[in-house]
C-alpha cells in the first residue's frame, strides 16, 4: 500500500520540482503559483494553485470579535465572548480547555487596575487560541512605570498543549500545531507548526540546527502595561512558522517527521514613538493617582488638622495662664510693699510724738 501511495504522490510532482524551493520573501508571504498545486487542481484535489503563508490576507479584514462591556461585572470588561461569530472553537481544537475562548483581544486595553495581576490571558487570532503572559518585572517606558509580561516556558510545554494537536501527530515542547487553525482562517488545512523564533523553549535538539540561537530577550513575546489604566505602552509579538514534513504516510511516528523552519516575524509597538500620547497619559495618571489616594489624602489632612488644633489650643491655654500668674505675683508684691510702708510710717509717727 505504501508503494502504491508513493507512486500516486510522485505522479503529481513535476520532474523538475524539488522539495526545497527558492522564492522571494514577498512570494512566500503573499503567495506564488505552485506547480504541484496546479496538477492537484486538475484532479479536483484543491481549489487553489497558489500558496503563501498569508495569502489573501493582505489588506483584508480580520475576523469580528465581540467583547463583554462590563456593564454587569466590571471585572469581565474586554473579555472575548465570540470570535468570527463563534462562542467557542470546538470545531478547531479538541478539549474544553483548548476550545474555550479566554482572555482579551491583544489590540484592546487590559482591564484596570492591574496592580495585583500576576498573569494576563491574551487571545491571538493568528493562532486561533489564547496565550497567557506572566508578570516578570517592573520597568519604565519613558518616565511611566509599567508591568512587563512575557510568555512563560510552561505555556508551551507539551503537557499543556495536548488539546491543540491532532490525533496521530506527536505533541512537542515549544510547538503549536496550526493545521486545524489554517482551515478556519485560510480555508485550507496546511501542515504548519508555530513556535517562538529560533525554537525558543523547544526541545534542546532543535538548538543543534544550523544558525539557531534562541534568546529570551530577542525572541520572546512581551507586553508592557501601565497598571492603573491598562493601556499597553510597548508590545512585541514574535513567532516562527515551520512546515511539517513526513517522510512517509505514517506521520504519527516521530522518526518519520521533520520540522523545517520557514521564517519568523516580529510585530512591535512602542508609545515612545508617540510623545503626545505619553504626555496625555502622564497627565491622566497624575489625576488617577490623586483620585485613588483621595481618601488617604483626606485622612492625612484630618490628622494634620487635629495636630495643628491641639498645638494652637495648647499655646492659647499657656498664654492665658501666664497673665494670671503675673497678676498674682504683682498683688503679692504690692501687699508686701504696703506692709513695709505702714511700718515705716508707724515708726515715723512714734518718733514725732516723742
Amino acid at each position: 500500500m505504501d508503494m502504491l501511495m508513493k507512486g500516486l504522490a510522485r505522479s503529481f510532482i513535476p520532474s523538475d520540482w524539488s522539495l526545497i524551493q527558492k522564492h522571494s520573501i514577498e512570494e512566500v508571504i503573499w503567495g506564488y503559483t505552485d506547480p504541484v498545486l496546479e496538477r492537484l487542481k486538475t484532479f479536483g484535489q484543491t481549489d487553489s494553485t497558489d500558496f503563501g503563508f498569508f495569502m489573501n490576507q493582505n489588506d483584508s479584514k480580520s475576523f469580528e470579535i465581540e467583547a463583554i462591556s462590563g456593564k454587569k461585572n466590571v471585572k469581565e470588561t474586554g473579555k472575548i465572548s465570540s470570535w468570527n461569530g463563534q462562542k467557542d472553537l470546538s470545531d478547531v481544537w479538541f478539549t474544553p480547555d483548548a476550545y474555550t475562548l479566554q482572555g482579551s483581544d491583544s489590540n484592546s486595553p487590559m482591564v484596570p487596575p492591574l496592580a495585583n495581576a500576576s498573569r494576563l490571558d491574551i487571545f491571538v487570532d493568528l493562532l486561533c487560541r489564547s496565550l497567557y503572559f506572566e508578570r516578570t518585572e517592573q520597568s519604565r517606558v519613558s518616565k511611566i512605570k509599567v508591568d512587563v509580561y512575557n510568555v512563560p516556558l510552561d505555556e508551551l510545554k507539551k503537557e499543556n498543549n495536548r488539546g491543540y494537536w491532532k490525533k496521530g501527530l506527536t505533541n512537542r515542547d515549544g510547538m503549536i500545531d496550526l493545521s486545524s487553525c489554517t482551515k478556519l482562517t485560510f480555508g485550507e488545512s496546511a501542515p504548519l507548526i508555530a513556535s517562538l523564533p529560533h525554537f525558543l523553549y523547544a526541545a534542546k535538539n532543535y538548538e543543534n540546527m544550523y544558525n539557531v540561537r534562541p534568546s529570551i530577550e530577542k525572541h520572546s513575546s512581551f507586553i508592557k502595561v501601565e497598571p492603573m489604566t491598562g493601556i499597553i505602552l510597548e508590545a512585541a509579538k514574535r513567532f516562527q512558522l515551520n512546515t511539517f514534513v513526513s517522510r512517509n504516510f505514517h506521520p504519527g511516528n516521530p522518526a518519520n517527521n521533520s520540522i523545517i523552519p520557514a521564517f519568523w516575524l516580529s510585530q512591535s509597538f512602542s508609545a515612545v514613538d508617540h510623545p503626545g500620547l505619553l504626555t496625555k497619559l502622564g497627565q491622566q495618571i497624575r489625576w488617577l493617582v490623586l483620585v485613588t489616594n483621595f481618601p488617604l489624602v483626606l485622612l492625612v489632612i484630618a490628622i494634620c488638622g487635629n495636630l495643628a488644633a491641639f498645638f494652637v489650643g495648647f499655646k492659647i491655654h499657656s498664654q492665658a495662664r501666664q497673665p494670671r500668674r503675673l497678676q498674682a505675683r504683682s498683688l503679692k508684691e504690692i501687699g508686701q510693699l504696703d506692709a513695709s510702708s505702714g511700718e515705716t510710717l508707724e515708726r515715723q509717727n512714734l518718733t514725732t510724738i516723742s
